[in-house]
């Protein structure tokens, strides 16, 4: 289920282990849908930006944190040394390049724990999200991740959201990527989603 159990929360289910098996019990399925990444998949979140730096810390912060807190303290120090990330999009036909802040495929809402970034994914609508916030002035960092965790920066000027099937997205510097809080050493997310194919107890 992972540190946040972000996509548990996403797709609505328990997450307690009795009120999971309870749950089971019933016997009630539908299809959730996920994103095939190349040769790996993904049900929650794929990107690149703030979010992998973040995951990059997380990994070297002492171990006296645990949990939520931990990635928290992996975030603020990331913010103290903010980088922003050149990235290519192709979906629709059209390819573009943008310098973000951040840049998410969101199949889920939430990445770290509870923070949404893409409060509009619906894991069972057949879509994803692509959710990228452009480069903003370092001194308007503070504000936007208080929009950020409460999911409010998706009405900002420079949070750009798309809705689609399918995607290519390419860091174009020395960024890493992530699927599902794993950082990956490919630097081309060429996603699409896939339906009617995986079943769960819903």
């Amino acid at each position: 289920s992972g540190t946040g159990t972000s996509c548990i929360s996403a797709a609505k289910l328990p997450t307690h282990y009795t009120a999971a098996a309870n749950h089971i019990l019933k016997n009630n399925t539908r299809y959730l849908d996920f994103m095939r990444v190349g040769n790996s998949c993904s049900v929650n979140c794929v990107g690149a930006g703030m979010d992998v730096d973040v995951l990059a810390r997380y990994e070297t912060v002492s171990k006296v944190f645990k949990g939520k807190i931990r990635y928290y303290v992996a975030l603020i120090d990331t913010l103290l040394h903010t980088k922003f990330h050149k990235v290519r999009i192709t979906e629709g036909g059209e390819t573009y390049e943008k310098t973000v802040f951040l840049i998410t495929a969101a199949n889920g809402t939430c990445i770290g724990g509870g923070m949404p970034v893409s409060p509009n994914s619906d894991p069972y609508d057949g879509k994803f999200n692509i959710v990228y916030v452009e480069q903003v002035k370092k001194s308007k960092i503070l504000g936007l991740l208080l929009k950020f965790l409460k999911g409010k920066h998706i009405d900002e000027p420079v949070t750009h959201e798309i809705i689609t099937d399918k995607a290519i997205i390419e860091v174009l510097d020395e960024g890493k990527c992530e699927l599902d809080g794993e950082i990956t050493d490919t630097q081309i997310l060429d996603i699409q989603l896939v339906t009617q194919t995986l079943k769960i107890f819903a």
